[in-house]
């Protein structure tokens, strides 16, 4: 596929082009654009995350290497002043010889860190996007077709050409019927596809899918595809609906299709007048504390969070429902909740470096699902939450944490 990024072409010559040469509508070229653009802008944000995640792997490499180093320089002066004839000088022997299997170990590491942080900023600085359609892992793939049994290249290359298609992008507007000029969901439930016209021969114009029931969020579409009376810019009555968006995904089983639309969410019925509850994420529990408007501490509390050996959707699934029963509590109070703004990014960028039990701790924390969770799940409660360095809350959850733990 064209792709503009790397081109640089305007996106409005690219637009004609493009779609005379591949028989698309002017929709389905926008749809296409739209869900580069947001690849695209997943890689630039992953790429800014990389680089200070490798920074932070480097700067603990090194004083790893430097600590270590002063070791051996003090593990071999004493190895030097041990006769080779006494009982203690293999077992420091060996100890020495594993301390620089250690250090080599640790440069090669450092060297292949600082080798990829060289190519991320080389690609920053030179605008230099890479994208992999079908992804990386099943490209790699034609190179060992007997490892991976394939029987030769014209099967993985089937087998590549299906993976880059299978998934594509609808855009919807409030301006189009139904939400969507070129993927219709009537009061009937059909969802009527609009074929591109290059396959206009092969499929005809339209397909149809009769009978399309979502299992979650269905009464929220059927309400999506009543209109509403709104006006122009000109200041005209016109008719409207809500704008939905349809992802088309080819799996195992079959193609999948998931609606996205914007719902109204309620408005703020909290605030930090009556106080706040402050919420704090540990090992395998929440510890929540609400206060009074002058800062002193009337409540708290523990809601239990499984978090070792569990998958990442048992995890989120346990945080939210642990959210959940304290943000119900929060919209009974009407206070604000409020979480303490922590980077961890370079403390798990440690990890290698400072132990095992200590790396197991800090990752079995869910930090950004947690917060992700939170601020999401808030929005959709009425409830104002936010993210604070100091304030006396955080000060009162320590206390009240102290308390239920010794």
């Amino acid at each position: 596929m064209f792709n503009p990024h790397i081109k640089g072409m305007p996106t409005t010559s690219l637009k004609k082009s493009f779609s005379k040469q591949f028989g698309l509508t002017a929709r389905q070229f926008n749809s296409l654009r739209m869900q580069l653009d947001g690849k695209v802008s997943s890689i630039l944000e992953k790429r800014k995350f990389d680089i200070q995640q490798l920074e932070s792997k480097i700067e603990y490499l090194q004083k790893s290497i430097v600590k270590k180093t002063t070791q051996k320089d003090k593990l071999l002066q004493k190895l030097l002043r041990i006769p080779q004839t006494s009982p203690a000088f293999p077992k420091q022997h060996k100890k020495y010889r594993n301390m620089k299997f250690y250090l080599h170990q640790k440069k090669r590491r450092l060297r292949n860190i600082q080798h990829k942080l060289e190519k991320l900023k080389s690609d920053e600085l030179n605008h230099k996007i890479r994208i992999c359609f079908g992804s990386k892992k099943l490209f790699h793939k034609q190179f060992y077709l007997e490892e991976n049994k394939y029987k030769d290249h014209a099967q993985w290359k089937e087998k590549w050409l299906e993976s880059r298609s299978s998934q594509f992008l609808v855009v919807g507007s409030k301006d189009e019927t139904y939400g969507n000029q070129s993927a219709t969901y009537d009061l009937q439930n059909a969802l009527r596809l609009r074929v591109a016209d290059h396959f206009i021969s092969k499929y005809g114009k339209y397909i149809t899918f009769p009978e399309v029931h979502f299992p979650y969020g269905q009464e929220v579409i059927d309400q999506a595809k009543i209109p509403y009376m709104g006006f122009t810019r000109n200041g005209k009555p016109q008719k409207y609906f809500s704008s939905i968006t349809y992802r088309f995904l080819k799996q195992e089983k079959g193609w999948y299709v998931n609606a996205t639309l914007e719902k109204e969410t309620p408005k703020i019925g909290t605030s930090n007048l009556n106080g706040l509850i402050g919420i704090d994420l540990n090992a395998g529990f929440l510890a929540i504390c609400e206060i009074d408007r002058f800062g002193n501490p009337i409540k708290s509390w523990t809601v239990d969070v499984p978090m070792y050996c569990r998958r990442k959707e048992q995890l989120q699934a346990s945080l939210s429902d642990a959210l959940k029963e304290i943000l119900a509590h929060a919209v009974s109070v009407q206070k604000d909740v409020v979480i303490e703004k922590l980077d961890f990014s370079k403390k798990k960028a440690s990890l290698r470096e400072m132990g095992t039990k200590y790396a197991r701790m800090l990752s079995g924390f869910a930090y950004s699902s947690f917060q992700q969770l939170i601020e999401s799940k808030a929005k959709k409660a009425g409830i104002y939450g936010a993210l604070r360095t100091k304030f006396p809350w955080f000060r009162c959850l320590h206390d009240c944490k102290k308390r239920l733990l010794f």
